[in-house]
């Protein structure tokens, strides 16, 4: 079967053959770093140098060493420290990051088995994210109508994802995952994966697309915008993500809801809400087994009630520990309940472990890494970083979240990326989405661009801009 590699590389060269294209022939002039920020959400995450052998995660990986060319690039104007908004990120980040040092400490001191190196690689991955925003700030003030270039890039990158995922489902190629370079588990045969880091990152990101596809086409009335939403809508059922199909879902109908009352035509508002209802209604039978689909057919509320009871009840972070260094096809087929479907009964589990580091530790923790790959962003933050650091994390993603909120009227991407980061705490129930590279990268490269355009209107830059 032939590896995941060959297509990519193919599309890679159609992608960047365009680019040169228009800057070359046609003179448009985007910034080099523009290509560079949308091949890291391109390329498969392949490890390239091991830290930690417990965890496939702790590495170099291919995507670092783009991150940190498109880092000092964007780090070489000064101005862009300059941006209070940034120095307030970087300041939460800071505080953040010694608040985990202790955390990793107060571990080890109680007998925990943290593996130091991991533990810092995943602090450091945190400003890696983070320097998208710079990045986003850059791409704002070096192109042309950087609102408009993003939003073509974006759609250039989604079309070719759409045909790469098409491929998978079709078994034409595999999936690479980090490390590997043909390697595709059982369970995800005939998926829409893309080159993302499993079906639940290719969902995220097909979300991201609802909403600015949706966004576009309220705005625009153009029929092309509601066609890309349409595809995208597709692709997410392909994933078979039941957690990326809800929370694609939620998105929707509250972009629906708060533009329905922007209707003049009271008929059409009706309609809207009507259109809404009947979304509602068929989901919640959907998601309560009512309507058996495809994997919501193995929901089953009163097994997810009993094994999140008994799950909760047993949860080791010691256990899971052991479970996490063994092969996962014996560690993770171990104690699981045979009442509930596979995934569940792992992320309860998972939940249920880190829930229990949080009762022993609630003030920091203990320490990044001890759960490793625990589905669920809030139980993760509140077992690894205690009260203080889920506190740190939620207050710098709150801060950002009321900042695009407020510049939605003077920036017209604001809007779309204020739903891209609702999604991402929907999903974060469910994932350890906050911890997922290329949904951050693709969401903070966005804040940049929001937080950065009205910075050149303020300055007296908007003919740069415009």
């Amino acid at each position: 079967m032939m590896s995941i590699l060959i297509p990519t590389a193919v599309f890679l060269a159609v992608y960047w053959g365009r680019f040169f294209l228009l800057n070359y022939k046609f003179g448009k002039n985007p910034p080099l770093i523009l290509p560079l920020a949308f091949t890291c959400l391109f390329i498969p995450k392949i490890t390239l140098m091991q830290i930690n052998p417990d965890h496939s995660m702790a590495g170099i990986r291919t995507d670092d060493i783009l991150m940190l060319v498109m880092l000092l690039i964007s780090l070489r104007d000064a101005y862009t420290w300059k941006n209070r908004k940034v120095l307030i990120g970087v300041g939460f980040l800071l505080v953040l990051s010694v608040s985990n040092l202790i955390s990793v400490f107060v571990g080890r001191s109680t007998g925990y088995d943290n593996a130091i190196p991991f533990s810092i690689l995943f602090i450091l991955r945190r400003y890696e994210y983070f320097a998208f925003v710079l990045i986003g700030i850059y791409l704002a003030r070096k192109t042309e109508n950087a609102e408009k270039v993003a939003l073509e890039e974006f759609t250039w990158l989604s079309c070719i994802h759409v045909v790469i995922a098409l491929l998978q489902v079709a078994g034409v190629c595999n999936y690479a995952t980090i490390g590997f370079l043909d390697y595709c588990p059982d369970y995800w045969r005939g998926l829409a994966i893309s080159t993302f880091n499993g079906h639940y990152e290719y969902g995220q990101f097909l979300c991201f697309a609802l909403a600015i596809y949706l966004c576009a086409f309220i705005r625009t009335k153009k029929i092309a915008w509601a066609g890309m939403m349409a595809v995208s809508m597709v692709m997410l059922w392909l994933t078979k993500s039941r957690s990326s199909v809800i929370v694609g879902a939620i998105v929707v109908i509250l972009i629906l809801f708060v533009s329905a009352w922007k209707i003049r035509r009271r008929w059409l508002r009706i309609c809207v809400l009507v259109g809404m209802l009947l979304v509602i209604v068929a989901g919640a039978l959907v998601c309560t087994g009512v309507i058996k689909v495809g994997r919501f057919a193995l929901i089953d509320l009163n097994a997810y009630y009993r094994g999140w009871n008994y799950y909760m009840e047993h949860g080791d972070l010691k256990k899971l520990n052991e479970l996490v260094r063994m092969d996962a096809n014996t560690g993770f087929g171990m104690g699981w309940g045979g009442n509930i479907d596979g995934s569940a009964a792992g992320r309860f589990y998972k939940w249920g472990c880190a829930m229990d580091g949080f009762r022993q530790s609630p003030i920091f923790g203990y320490g990044t890494g001890v759960t490793q790959v625990a589905d669920g962003n809030y139980f993760k933050l509140l077992g690894e970083g205690g009260l203080i650091g889920t506190l740190l994390w939620l207050g710098m993603y709150g801060y950002y979240m009321f900042t695009v909120c407020s510049l939605r009227k003077k920036t017209v991407i604001a809007r779309s990326v204020f739903y891209m980061m609702v999604s991402i705490l929907f999903a974060s129930l469910f994932f350890d989405m906050f911890e997922a590279s290329k949904p951050m990268e693709m969401l903070w490269l966005a804040i940049g661009l929001v937080i950065g355009i009205p910075s050149l209107k303020s300055e007296g830059l908007a003919g740069e801009h415009e």
